[in-house]
């Protein structure tokens, strides 16, 4: 049987996900995890590295070939149960980085009982029910991001027609920056790694003149009417144009 990756795509309706890192599944494979971004995310938690070695793994990243994925996500099975809950690893940025999850390019995952949120660890080998009797705290904050993310042309993963771009900003020891642009249309996401509240001032003219909405607070938003955009400790901010 043939097995390459233009033989499968003649037919296909599925897709073909590697438990592993290794490029060369590639050749079959459509996605693959992004296990070397989540272990860096995990130590930048415990103060064990820095933004730059996350910059440094997405632009490997960027090298993959056409039409490759990388698989994101804060929580898991296996990462649940033996190693532990998003809020053991991320703390208070565990929400940072699932934005991060859902609007950078590549295909997010998310686990049992995010929504809740769960801050249990599951039993892996044993049914463990998840505690439903309580509102989903966090249903209207996925629930906007994967509606962003479904709809709007610039969050479509491993697309020609995006561009994917990490853009100039005040505190880049602390914040992760960056834009998804399609067809003139935009989406910028502000990540704010840090226990203070920071001002952040853009360097790029383009996104500083551009109108756009907040995803989470609902008001229109021009950067350069401000100079510096307000972003809470351990905090984040989707635009939308």
């Amino acid at each position: 049987m043939d097995r390459s990756k233009d033989n499968f795509t003649t037919y296909k309706n599925f897709v073909l996900l590697a438990e592993c890192e290794d490029l060369t599944y590639h050749q079959v494979f459509d996605t693959s995890y992004a296990w070397s971004w989540m272990h860096a995310t995990e130590q930048l938690g415990k103060g064990e590295d820095s933004l730059h070695k996350i910059w440094d793994i997405l632009h490997q990243y960027t090298q993959y070939p056409e039409g490759a994925y990388k698989l994101f996500y804060t929580s898991n099975h296996d990462e649940n149960s033996w190693n532990g809950t998003e809020y053991e690893k991320y703390g208070k940025a565990a929400k940072a980085w699932a934005v991060f999850t859902l609007t950078w390019n590549g295909q997010p995952l998310i686990y049992s009982g995010q929504e809740l949120p769960n801050h249990k660890r599951l039993a892996f080998f044993d049914k463990d029910p998840l505690d439903w009797s309580s509102e989903a705290r966090l249903h209207t904050f996925y629930q906007k991001l994967l509606r962003l993310r479904s709809e709007h042309p610039a969050l479509r993963a491993a697309s020609e027609e995006v561009e994917t771009r990490f853009v100039a900003a005040d505190h880049p020891d602390k914040v992760i920056l960056f834009e998804r642009v399609s067809a003139g249309r935009t989406v910028v996401v502000i990540l704010n790694f840090s226990p203070y509240p920071l001002e952040v001032h853009i360097y790029s003219q383009h996104v500083l003149e551009t109108t756009y909405s907040s995803l989470f607070a609902g008001d229109h938003i021009r950067p350069a009417d401000n100079l510096y955009l307000p972003v809470p400790a351990w905090g984040f901010e989707v635009l939308v144009s």
